[in-house]
């Protein structure tokens, strides 16, 4: 038979354990209970470790656990823990969580940070979190993109109306249409931002609000930010804003909501009017979706890029190939660089198109390339803002494929790569027919002429830079029937 070694230790008053709490047995089971109105203190580097079972609400217990060591602490072990109250006074580096908690009483947070690391504390329908400060507050580490992501989760019932500091999770809704039982989530994380922001990253501080839906005049909130949540990369306080993610038949983005900033006392809300978005979210509210995530962020930052792209794409159509973009707003554009390229690897400019400057409404551009390829061409986008900085967005690709004729010659195109002693001629030809290759410099001197039989309809011919100078040249491909030519600025051997 299997023997059960079970440990019971029954609190009635008070207990102070400096080297902490460890409740575990060797091939059994060790559980803790607490009845009445105990005071648990830990002091030292102690901390929970709960391989067992810990009870401290048994008959409606409403026991406290105080963390009061003077170096980092844990609470953590094998097995969750339900705690009535915390208190978190702690007068080092605070509290670590190692497993995921509840809380049904009070969190209480005194001196000493609660890292969440990777973990979540629930309150359930009735806990609360209390007097976070500056000193004293609730955070992940790492907090960089994508590292830990702990979360401080809370269920209550909202009313028509205002629902104040829910939970103590310093958020405020003031809703008609938001209302019942709503579980709230609250993150630390820092995330990246999006389209025009995507140099940016939010405060440390968001809330996920499962069916929060449009923010409006009857969908109001208001959030609570302590000023170490929002120094990591977000700049002056006054440029804080309530960010919203949304999609549109794609990946989501971040889109800033109209919000007014109260800095003496660290809050700021959604303001009161019908659509507090730009006049491109308002103008497409029946084709966006407003997921739960929203955030502080700020429209400076260190990294603000100039346009939020909405589509690019290449198309092919007869005899050419049609790049398209749009964008939904635009700050200090100055320019848009369309490039081209046959192998993913070397690009030319095509087109270089004017910016609007700043527009907050969808804008739509338009470049045809004549020189279509037989296969598949690689186009990319370059924008460049007034001050210079630019930005590449991902390639998109046209494969326009189709047979050459016997007598067809089409697509000269010329790479120099300033790091290699090599250029390459590039055209589409007939596999087996011969073509000629011609270097004239600018004094009409021959100075490469040779005949090339095609291997493959789209053929790459390689040739040493070796005994040309800097400069420029006329290069001239011809066959039986058809010939082309263009110029190449050698810059480099």
């Amino acid at each position: 038979m299997k023997s059960i070694f079970t440990i019971l230790f029954t609190i009635i008053a008070f207990g102070l354990f400096a080297q902490g709490i460890i409740i575990t047995a060797n091939g059994g089971t060790a559980s803790l209970v607490s009845n009445g109105a105990s005071n648990i203190i830990i002091g030292g580097n102690g901390g929970w470790t709960n391989n067992g079972t810990a009870n401290l609400i048994a008959g409606g217990s409403q026991s406290t656990v105080k963390f009061v060591g003077n170096a980092s602490q844990t609470i953590g072990g094998s097995s969750s823990t339900t705690f009535y109250n915390i208190t978190v006074s702690n007068s080092s580096t605070g509290i670590v969580l190692g497993n995921n908690i509840n809380v049904n009483g009070t969190l209480y947070m005194g001196t000493g940070d609660f890292d969440l690391r990777n973990y979540n504390i629930d309150l359930g329908t009735a806990g609360l979190l209390n007097n976070e400060s500056g000193s004293s507050r609730i955070k992940v580490t790492p907090v960089l993109t994508g590292g830990n992501n702990g979360q401080i989760i809370a269920t209550r019932t909202l009313v028509s109306g205002l629902n104040s500091n829910i939970a103590g999770l310093r958020i405020d809704i003031n809703s008609t249409t938001y209302t019942g039982a709503k579980t709230i989530y609250c993150g630390h994380q820092q995330l990246a931002g999006t389209g025009i922001y995507s140099g940016n990253v939010s405060a440390l501080l968001y809330y996920l609000l499962p069916g929060i839906g449009q923010l409006s005049n009857n969908n109001l909130i208001t959030i609570n930010y302590l000023d170490a949540e929002y120094t990591n990369n977000l700049g002056a306080e006054a440029n804080l804003q309530i960010f919203h993610q949304i999609v549109q038949g794609g990946a989501p983005w971040f889109t800033p909501v109209t919000s007014t900033v109260v800095t003496a006392t660290n809050k700021i809300n959604s303001n009161a009017v019908a659509c507090p978005y730009d006049q491109y979210v308002c103008d497409r509210l029946g084709l966006i979706t407003f997921n739960q995530l929203i955030t502080l962020g700020s429209i400076v930052g260190d990294h603000p890029l100039p346009i939020e792209l909405i589509t690019f794409t290449a198309r092919c159509e007869t005899n050419r190939v049609n790049i398209e973009w749009s964008t939904a707003t635009e700050i200090n554009n100055d320019y848009f660089t369309l490039e081209k390229s046959t192998d993913g690897d070397n690009w030319f400019i095509i087109a270089t198109v004017p910016g609007a400057g700043n527009s907050n409404a969808q804008l739509n551009y338009h470049v045809s390339d004549p020189e279509v390829f037989n296969g598949p061409a690689y186009y990319s986008l370059k924008q460049t803002d007034y001050d210079g900085a630019s930005v590449y967005y991902n390639p998109v690709v046209a494969n326009c494929s189709k047979q050459i004729s016997v007598t067809e010659f089409n697509n000269l195109f010329l790479f120099d790569n300033p790091k290699d002693d090599k250029i390459i001629i590039s055209f589409d030809g007939k596999p087996g027919e011969p073509y000629t290759v011609i270097f004239i410099d600018q004094l009409g001197r021959k100075l490469y002429n040779k005949l090339y039989y095609v291997s493959a309809e789209n053929e790459k011919i390689s040739i040493s830079k070796t005994g040309l100078a800097i400069g420029v040249y006329n290069i001239i491909v011809f066959n039986s029937t058809t010939i082309k030519s263009k110029q190449i600025a050698i810059i480099s051997k």
